[in-house]
């Protein structure tokens, strides 16, 4: 049963995959972050309190971190 049902998610998916391949992906480059200590930012989050702030973690490597940003600078 359970082999069953893998082939036919894997047949759903095969026929399912070039439609959303050929929608064309849109996007814009807001900011850049050139510090070395953001070298993988796990999450990002818009400030609620304080505009063009976000909130970013890296969780990578020796702790986890937390930063402000101000998009502005």
């Amino acid at each position: 049963m359970i082999a069953v049902f893998s082939v036919v998610i894997t047949m759903a998916l095969s026929v399912a995959a070039p439609a959303s391949a050929q929608q064309e992906l849109l996007w814009t480059e807001v900011c850049r972050f050139d510090d070395r200590r953001l070298t993988e930012i796990s999450g990002m989050a818009a400030s609620l309190m304080h505009e063009n702030v976000v909130w970013v973690h890296n969780d990578s490597s020796d702790a986890a971190r937390l930063y402000a940003l101000d998009l502005e600078t």
